[in-house]
């Protein structure tokens, strides 16, 4: 004889046992958001620290921490380069990396 399996329960405790709490997905606090001029600042900083890219003159526009890079490199690497540090600036939600490649700049 096999043994019965427990009586079947009630939607209500299924559904309280069963699935996980809201708490159980809670984030901690949203991280502050950085204003548009903040993150020019910061990302021209970043860009003027850091000399591989000494030399260059590299225009920073922001819009919605969107930002844009202007200006020469004299390879693709270097203008890579450039967008790579604009991105690593906290705050930064992407970058449009319009640096023209231009040898000699």
């Amino acid at each position: 004889m096999t043994k019965s399996k427990a009586p079947a329960k009630s939607y209500e405790e299924i559904t309280r046992q069963e699935i996980p709490s809201f708490e159980f997905f809670e984030q901690g606090p949203a991280p502050a958001k950085v204003s548009d001029l903040d993150l020019i600042r910061a990302v021209r900083a970043a860009l003027a620290a850091d000399p591989r890219l000494a030399g260059l003159s590299i225009g920073v526009a922001v819009d919605r921490a969107r930002v844009t890079l202007t200006g020469a490199a004299i390879g693709p690497g270097t203008a890579a380069y450039a967008g790579d540090v604009a991105r690593a600036v906290a705050g930064v939600a992407a970058v449009d990396n319009q640096i023209a490649i231009t040898p000699g700049a």
